[in-house]
């Protein structure tokens, strides 16, 4: 199911969750969430996102191995995968980045932040597809 302006929310923080689901809301997106690699998963296998926020910290599997999973083993998947994260650290982001990952927001965040992170998310992520 195409589900057009929606945002996938993979982070197993439930305040996180809530405050980037209110945000995302007040933009107008259709938020989906999941508290765990594989439920994101299942989610991925009745929803397709047009972004997805991911936390590279989880309990199941990290960010970096599910943004890889999803960028091989879903190909119908074809949007900007937007990491959160508390380690802004070179090595991080070039991991985020290796991984398939097309921008972050670093915790905390603030609406504009969150916000201005998707529309950079979008941004890199059509610069790679016209490459």
């Amino acid at each position: 199911m195409s589900t057009g302006r929606s945002v996938l929310i993979v982070d197993d923080e439930p305040t996180i969750v809530e405050m980037a689901k209110l945000i995302l809301q007040d933009e107008g997106y259709t938020v989906f969430t999941a508290n765990s690699a594989e439920l994101a998963i299942k989610r991925l296998g009745v929803i397709t996102p047009s972004v997805i926020l991911l936390d590279v910290n989880m309990p199941d599997q990290n960010g970096y191995q599910l943004c890889s999973r999803i960028r091989m083993d879903y190909p119908h998947v074809q949007c900007p995968i937007v990491f959160f994260t508390g380690n802004n650290t070179a090595d991080h982001l070039r991991m985020a980045r290796d991984a398939g990952g097309d921008y972050f927001v670093i915790k905390p965040f603030s609406a504009i932040t969150l916000v201005t992170g998707i529309k950079r998310g979008f941004m890199a992520w059509g610069k790679k597809r016209r490459s």
